[in-house]
């Protein structure tokens, strides 16, 4: 336990502590006298330790994570001569305190799946401890210690064995965080520690300009990850620094345009070059973080390097960056301003067309197969050109502007004028068949061979489900719908424009028996064209906006095709579902469930769709059927285009019903409670009575 503890809120305090202070150039001197932005980068990346000093009882915290050492001996993290941080070997013992009652539930269940730990219930919230044999701490580069006295004692044995373990984890590079807050943030904090505990590895990570969260990660093996032999993060805890965790929290920047060609071979090699535009929103910055996949993976898991040749600016010059572990950082000469945009030019290439089972189909698929923002920075308009070799064909989302030859090439071009997410490309031996009516073309992508029948019938289908969802969610978003057959069972998938579903759906006697399955499949992904593209999610936590929706938008589908019954039916396996998971986490964090095993899987499946699925027939109950569709029909039109949230929601419902719905969302979507007669009482009663909107 810590007693006595002094109040210290960073790094450069924490370890002032320990040692003097010496003076070291500023953060900019540094980049320009110690080297480029690229080799820094390097030296970051490539961080050696000084010589070794004796560490005894001493005590320091940053955020709400304390840390305690008993004894042992410590090193200076040097990139090339510069103190980044601090590596210890001994006796120590770490506390985190998850402070945020919105979170415990979740942390007490991903921390009981994920690690050996406890979540121990106190005063203050639910605290997370245990002992320390080793840690490396990343700190901000600005002053930092030296020792007072240096033994002859090496730690490199130490170091190195320390540096192998926690090298397999899959999360940004330290190096990535230090540049940004060397060049766009002196005047912040950034630390991260790597905890060696003997029996797990964990990470704390104290970000409050990136992501603008503190967070507690546990590093996991998870059977069948790529790459093979990583340590996956698993979020034991994440609180926000100085922001509302129920608001849409503004990226530092978004990506508004991506203008793209890709040349694919029949060998499976791609050549991409990318234009993607760049708006800053918060601040003015030369440091950008992206997305990017470093490699993919084949049959038996075989990794594809996938390289990016080279990032230049609008005038031809290149710009330092650094690839790893499916994160890019790029470096600009100087700050672009806000709200000013600017183009970088990507080229990147790999033999990653790679065909499932050899099958004669590839994807690049909803992921960063370019430089991506996170969630909330992706908004951007498509500007496409892909070339395939025949007899191959591609497709990818929005209008076809061309679709024609180029000697040995297929070639196809499209357009998408609304801010997306999520685009895709796919290539292989499709057939298409396409029927153009009320100005929407939908066309149905057949794999190896053309099936009339089924082509037919998901035509007539999708167009039936359209129709059904457009008076009450709007007109329908996309002038062109793919409907593509993917060469497996059991799942489809909804990026702009599209729909993938597998083969069940093509052959006749899968659909006779799985007729209902069908349909309701294709209702939810349907639906996803209006939750998740008309109205995104910017972040985990309002994912709920996309699969909950969509799942409740097909299960009225489902009553208009099948009858009530069958809505019945559908509401009833929801209600089971949810009310067996329900305690184990929240909806908007049940996505930290992911990779804590079986149940972990089981569990955000029962919260994501299925118990959100039930608040929205609690609220369809509660709100009748016409003030209802009023309420999904006002929520696209108010955020057509944007990112939508569950605060969005409450104004909503109180401008069309007078009433707060805030205990509602409260109690059984941040909470963990089922939607109960108590939960609307306390709403009714605390009720306005002010005049209802009229509907539309």
């Amino acid at each position: 336990m810590f007693n006595n503890m002094s109040r210290i809120s960073t790094i450069a305090g924490v370890l002032a502590v320990l040692f003097p202070l010496c003076s070291i150039a500023s953060p900019e001197d540094a980049i320009h006298t110690k080297g480029t932005p690229a080799t820094v980068i390097s030296r970051f990346d490539n961080a050696t330790i000084g010589k070794s000093f004796p560490i005894s009882a001493e005590e320091y915290r940053i955020g709400n994570f304390r840390l305690r050492t008993d004894s042992g001996q410590a090193s200076l993290l040097l990139a090339g001569e510069t103190p980044i941080g601090l590596f210890f070997r001994g006796k120590a013992y770490f506390e985190y305190l998850s402070a945020d009652p919105l979170e415990h539930a979740t942390v007490r269940t991903v921390v009981k799946a994920a690690t050996s730990f406890k979540a121990e219930g106190i005063e203050a919230g639910l605290r997370i401890a245990g002992p320390v044999e080793s840690f490396l701490l990343w700190a901000s580069p600005e002053l930092l210690p030296q020792p007072k006295k240096q033994t002859s004692e090496t730690l490199a044995q130490a170091f190195r064995t320390h540096q192998a373990r926690f090298a397999k984890a899959w999360m940004t590079p330290a190096s990535h965080r230090l540049v940004q807050q060397l060049l766009d943030h002196a005047d912040q904090s950034y630390a991260r520690f790597e905890l060696n505990t003997g029996k797990a590895s964990l990470v704390y990570e104290y970000d409050p300009f990136e992501n603008r969260t503190e967070t507690l990660f546990a590093l996991r093996k998870i059977p069948f990850s790529l790459p093979q032999g990583t340590l996956s993060p698993i979020k034991l805890s994440e609180q926000k620094l100085g922001r509302n965790a129920k608001a849409f929290c503004t990226p530092n920047y978004l990506l508004t345009d991506l203008n793209y060609t890709l040349i694919a071979s029949k060998k499976g090699h791609a050549q991409l070059d990318l234009i993607e535009t760049i708006l800053p929103q918060r601040s003015a910055q030369r440091v950008y973080a992206f997305e990017l996949f470093s490699a993919f993976y084949g049959n038996r898991a075989k990794e594809v390097p996938y390289l990016v040749g080279h990032v230049r600016d609008d005038t031809g010059a290149a710009l330092p960056f650094q690839h790893a572990k499916d994160h890019l950082v790029v470096v600009l000469p100087k700050a672009a301003t806000v709200n000013k945009p600017f183009k970088l030019h990507f080229e990147i290439s790999g033999d990653v067309l790679l065909r499932p089972d050899g099958d004669s189909f590839w994807m690049l698929p909803v992921g960063p197969w370019f430089p991506m923002p996170g969630l909330a920075g992706q908004y951007y308009r498509v500007r496409s050109t892909v070339k395939v070799e025949q007899p191959f064909i591609a497709i990818a989302p929005g209008k076809t502007l061309s679709r024609r030859k180029e000697g040995a090439l297929n070639v196809v071009e499209n357009l998408i004028t609304k801010p997306v997410q999520f685009v895709y490309v796919v290539g292989g031996k499709y057939t298409l068949a396409e029927e153009k009516k009320d100005g929407l073309t939908i066309r149905v992508a057949s794999y190896a061979m053309r099936n009339k029948r089924a082509e037919k019938t998901q035509l007539n289908l999708a167009r039936k489900i359209i129709k059904f969802y457009e008076p009450w969610l709007g007109p329908f978003p996309f002038e062109e719908y793919n409907i593509i057959e993917i060469n497996s069972l059991g799942w489809g998938q909804a990026p702009p424009g599209t729909m993938f579903i597998t083969r069940e759906a093509f052959e006749p006697w899968f659909a006779q028996i799985w007729s209902q399955g069908v349909n309701h499949r294709f209702a939810h992904e349907i639906a996803h064209q209006y939750w998740g593209m008309v109205v995104k999610m910017g972040s985990d936590e309002e994912q709920w906006i996309t699969e909950s929706f969509a799942e409740y938008s097909a299960s009225l589908v489902i009553k208009h095709l099948r009858g009530k019954q069958a809505l019945e039916n559908l509401r009833e396996r929801w209600k089971i579902n949810a009310e067996h998971s329900c305690k184990r986490a929240s909806i908007p964090l049940s996505n930290r469930l992911i990779g804590t095993g079986k149940q972990g899987t089981l569990d955000r499946r029962n919260l994501m769709y299925f118990k959100g699925a039930v608040l929205l027939a609690a609220l369809h109950e509660q709100l009748g059927d016409k003030l209802f569709a009023s309420f999904l029909w006002n929520y696209q039109k108010g955020l057509a285009w944007r990112f939508g949230t569950t605060e969005d929601m409450i104004v909503l419902l109180k401008k069309l019903t007078g009433k707060d719905y805030t205990p509602f969302f409260d109690a059984c979507f941040w909470g963990t409670e089922m939607p109960t007669k108590r939960v609307f009482r306390q709403i009714n009663e605390g009720g306005s009575g002010g005049s209802r909107a009229r509907a539309r």
